[in-house]
């Protein structure tokens, strides 16, 4: 009978066949790769690879598509939900190194540089609502120690390690250094400030903060 049909059927009998046993052998890869009872991010580009060569077959399987489609899904799942443990213990481990230095009743300026990581690693590691609280609190003991010292008088507010060469307005401190304001700035805008002396805070741009008194400034100028 096979002879009969290929002979009536030609180059369509060749398609068949060879589209069959192309099917079957994607079929079979198919079914190793689910048959793993658990399925990390390793598997992940092998699974989508498969679920991609499965759509763009002309012929269609809804069983195998969802099959691969669920176990994608549940290593995404799998692997945010490590991500969301692993950044909660970070997370925890950090607000209790912030509590810890903020619980000292006195503090001087051998905290001053723990103090300073510990806000650079909040303003790195957190993104919510703790982020703003820590910022602000650590920001305040650093104020203060830093307004206690000698080199405070002069020194910027916001990295506390250049010289204070501006004026924020219009609060009038003379808080923030050249550097800080920079990075803010585009390079047109850097230059026109040193051409002018000042630079105006336009409505859309990135608020600049006097690192003092955190009042949003609407000019800097040289001091």
């Amino acid at each position: 009978y096979a002879s009969k049909w290929r002979c009536e059927f030609g180059e369509a009998w060749e398609y068949l066949t060879s589209t069959l046993a192309r099917w079957e052998e994607l079929e079979g890869r198919i079914s190793k790769a689910l048959a793993k009872e658990e399925s990390t991010a390793a598997d992940y580009p092998l699974l989508s690879s498969l679920l991609d060569e499965l759509l763009s077959c002309d012929v269609t399987n809804e069983v195998a598509a969802t099959a691969l489609a669920d176990r994608l899904h549940f290593i995404t799942n799998q692997s945010t939900s490590r991500f969301d443990e692993s950044y909660s213990r970070d997370k925890e481990e950090l607000g209790v190194r912030v509590k810890k230095a903020l619980a000292k009743e006195e503090v001087n300026e051998e905290d001053f540089a723990y103090l300073k990581k510990l806000l650079d690693e909040v303003r790195t590691e957190c993104s919510d609502d703790a982020k703003r609280e820590w910022q602000r609190a650590i920001s305040d003991r650093l104020d203060q120690i830093f307004k206690q010292s000698a080199a405070g008088r002069d020194t910027c507010g916001k990295c506390y390690s250049h010289a204070a060469s501006l004026r924020c307005l219009p609060c009038s401190h003379v808080s923030i250094c050249e550097e800080c304001v920079a990075k803010q700035l585009s390079s047109q805008e850097v230059d026109e400030m040193k051409k002018m002396s000042m630079h105006i805070v336009k409505p859309d741009d990135t608020p600049i903060e006097c690192p003092y008194c955190q009042q949003a400034a609407a000019c800097i100028s040289l001091h």
